[in-house]
């Protein structure tokens, strides 16, 4: 995996800059100490093609316009929003596909949403590890070191004694 690659779908790069251009867009209409998990932006896009493959094929595809414009109306009456909220035309590409993909998943059936997960699970999704990996139904999930040892005190041969004072 390239060392720039956040995941890869089928090939196909999420890169960092996609996840920092998602944090630069957004981040500005959060609400105070509110922040946007980067695991959730990455799981999203993960999802996103084949949540867009699915509305195409149903007919209820979203555009990357109608979602800019919806972002546009979101950010325009957001609490934290000035009036400088960008045109739809200067949200970035990576902000434009999340927004599709979450504008259009509610008119998903749930039938819709099991050949969406039914896709996801033949695909081949590489993350990168510092995120942890990516799991069905589809969430990217930390990985988890195992910091306990099973010698106990982690020296060679300590067979689970417990530590002793100093002298």
């Amino acid at each position: 995996m390239h060392p720039n690659a956040a995941a890869v779908v089928d090939g196909t790069t999420i890169s960092e800059q996609d996840l920092d251009a998602v944090a630069a867009d957004l981040g500005p209409f959060l609400q105070p100490g509110q922040s946007l998990p980067r695991q959730n932006v990455l799981t999203a896009l993960i999802m996103q093609p084949f949540i867009a493959d699915q509305l195409k094929s149903s007919n209820k595809m979203v555009s990357l316009d109608q979602a800019a414009r919806a972002l546009h109306q979101v950010a325009a009456g957001a609490d934290t929003a000035d009036d400088n909220a960008p045109g739809p035309d200067q949200w970035s590409t990576a902000t434009k596909a999340l927004a599709q993909a979450q504008v259009g998943i509610g008119s998903l059936t749930p039938g819709d949403q099991e050949r969406v997960l039914g896709a996801i699970a033949k695909a081949q999704v590489e993350v990168n590890p510092k995120y942890g990996s990516f799991q069905l139904p589809g969430q990217v999930v930390p990985t988890v070191e195992n910091w306990i040892d099973a010698k106990g005190a982690g020296a060679p041969g300590a067979q689970n004694q417990a530590p002793q004072p100093m002298k």
